[in-house]
């Protein structure tokens, strides 16, 4: 499917960089190294990583509730299996 949205995807992926690179949460750290050493593609594991984000911000919402920590969590442990699989 196209980016829609370069420029929020952009931005998105900005985010991950950023959780990434500050270890915080470290769930986002463990699933980047544990996908990388894996032997996917760095572009592919921020993608996977985007996806989890996303798929807590919509669910949270959804449920009108604060962003759920524990569910970005398990949802990262989950990698590379998507949230909607």
């Amino acid at each position: 499917m196209p980016d829609r949205s370069p420029r929020l995807g952009k931005h998105l992926i900005e985010v991950i960089q950023k959780q990434i690179d500050d270890d915080d949460p470290p769930d986002a750290r463990e699933a980047y190294d544990r996908l990388v050493t894996a032997g996917h593609a760095e572009e592919e594991v921020y993608g996977m990583v985007a996806c989890a984000f996303t798929s807590v911000i919509f669910a949270s919402r959804r449920a009108e509730r604060d962003f759920d920590v524990e569910l970005y969590a398990a949802r990262l442990r989950a990698l590379p299996q998507m949230p909607w699989e």
